[in-house]
């Protein structure tokens, strides 16, 4: 799989996600061994990100660091039960 790492941040916690990476998580839930392309900055974040995604299962192997460029965040917001996404640019 192919796709991006972020850290969804709301009010009161942050969840480390992004869909594709999502989807790795549930297909290692199921058994399987995904396969996960991506990139993560060269922050606390990535190391984060790197050492939650060992936890689970999945091989990062193929998660480069990025240097020069921070890991995803993305800000959610809820208004009215909308979701309202900022996706923190770089």
């Amino acid at each position: 799989m192919i796709g991006e790492i972020l850290f969804d941040c709301f009010a009161n916690q942050r969840v480390l996600g992004g869909a594709p990476l999502n989807v790795a998580w549930n297909l290692r839930g199921l058994g399987c061994h995904p396969a996960f392309l991506s990139a993560v900055g060269n922050d606390a974040d990535g190391t984060e990100a790197i050492s939650t995604i060992s936890k689970w299962g999945i091989d990062p192997s193929a998660i480069q660091i990025a240097e020069g460029h921070p890991t995803g965040v993305v800000e959610v917001n809820i208004t009215d039960g909308d979701p309202q996404y900022e996706i923190h640019k770089d």
